[in-house]
């Protein structure tokens, strides 16, 4: 219950940000698409700096620790921009450093919180715990982007990343709280520092063998990857296409991006019982191709006609957004599932890694293409590759069958 609890306050501060430091960027300071490309790469970058490490890390140290560590830290990075604001000193280049030091926090939390829920709850009970994080995080959505968008319409942005600041430290004091006992690794002692980065190195390749030996796990990371890339253009065009290709004022898209929270929070109350009676694999196959469908209606959302476009706009949020909440519940509750405890970190990393490779690889195409063309044809592009995920899913196999079915 802490941990949930954790998770729900700071998605709810997270969500405000995703949309706040966008639109200080594209209002405030009035920044070009190339320029929001690179502001939502930067976040990316530095997770990839760390990405491969740092499960490595996270099996090394009590998980828990960790993760309190992890929103401290955030929530002094993000306290920099509202003070900023305040002295007259906002720039794009600490929105930029901003980004990059949440982007490596980002990575270690959400690989030690990965790592550690089974501990909580038991593998047999993971697609149950992912079901309930998700949903809550369904909620948070709602009532986050309902928000966000006001905030930043009446308040700015910088004050509306206050907000995201403040839930970090209430994360940290609810994870402080839990008292369940989790297992110590085991202490390590090298003789030197070119032994311990050795064992270190060795540790790494165990975690990138670990995601990769099995063909239910390849196929997992591939479609993960592949929807990432896809979520890499969405950051790169998104805010673009919608404030300045389709003109929508901030207030009603922050209304509009809260709806995908409803079909998320239904996608996360049927995803175990779907995941029983159809299998995993066709839940997470059935999730992709909805998001397909979500995101080509609103490729298709008409310029400078508010109300259609607002229609379309608000059809993916309600079919796009429970259908890859149906995918993530599934592929995230099955790698943790078929991962070793002892591997779970690295397993976890690993994954991430490649995913943030390839979203690092969307923003940067949609940078530059739109650049060339526009924000709606790299919107359109990201949704032909989300197509090559359920391909994925579909040909390679993953997760568990319907119940009462062989394997």
């Amino acid at each position: 219950m802490l941990l949930w609890s954790a998770h729900g306050v700071s998605l709810f501060g997270s969500l405000v940000t995703r949309i706040a430091i966008p639109f200080t960027a594209s209002l405030a300071l009035h920044v070009p698409l190339a320029q929001l490309a690179v502001l939502n790469s930067a976040d990316l970058i530095a997770s990839l700096a760390v990405g491969l490490f740092a499960g490595a890390w996270v099996d090394r140290m009590p998980r828990r620790p960790l993760l309190i560590l992890c929103d401290i830290a955030r929530a002094l990075a993000l306290a920099a921009v509202p003070v900023a604001a305040v002295t007259h000193h906002l720039s794009f280049g600490l929105l930029l450093v901003v980004q990059a030091l949440c982007g490596v926090f980002n990575t270690l939390f959400d690989v030690a919180r990965m790592a550690y829920l089974p501990t909580l709850v038991g593998v047999d009970a993971l697609v149950d715990a992912n079901a309930k994080l998700s949903g809550t995080g369904s909620i948070a959505e709602m009532s986050a982007f309902g928000i966000a968008g006001w905030l930043v319409q009446w308040l700015t942005g910088p004050i509306a990343v206050a907000v995201d600041a403040v839930s970090f430290v209430l994360s940290a004091g609810f994870l402080a709280a839990i008292r369940t006992p989790e297992p110590r690794p085991q202490p390590r002692a090298h003789a030197s520092l070119s032994q311990a980065t050795a064992a270190f190195i060795a540790d790494v390749r165990e975690g990138l063998a670990a995601t990769f030996a099995v063909r239910e796990q390849r196929g997992l990371a591939l479609a993960d990857a592949l929807m990432h890339f896809m979520f890499g253009t969405f950051m790169a065009s998104y805010t673009f296409y919608c404030t300045r290709e389709l003109a929508l004022p901030a207030g009603p898209l922050g209304m509009i991006f809260g709806l995908g929270g409803v079909s998320g929070l239904a996608a996360a109350w049927l995803a175990p019982r779907l995941g029983d009676r159809y299998g995993q694999g066709r839940v997470m196959t059935a999730g992709l191709l909805l998001a397909v469908l979500g995101f080509t209606l609103a490729a298709l959302a008409p310029a400078h006609a508010a109300t259609p476009a607002m229609a379309l706009l608000a059809a993916q949020q309600l079919i796009g957004d429970g259908g890859l909440a149906l995918f993530v519940i599934h592929a995230g509750s099955r790698r943790m599932e078929l991962a070793a405890e002892h591997l779970r970190g690295r397993v976890a990393s690993a994954s991430q890694f490649l995913s943030m490779a390839l979203m690092l690889a969307g923003v940067t195409f949609g940078g530059i293409v739109g650049a060339q063309t526009s924000a709606r044809v790299v919107l359109a592009s990201g949704t032909g590759v989300l197509a090559l995920a359920a391909v994925a899913i579909a040909l390679l196999g993953a997760g568990k069958p319907a119940r009462g079915l062989a394997v």
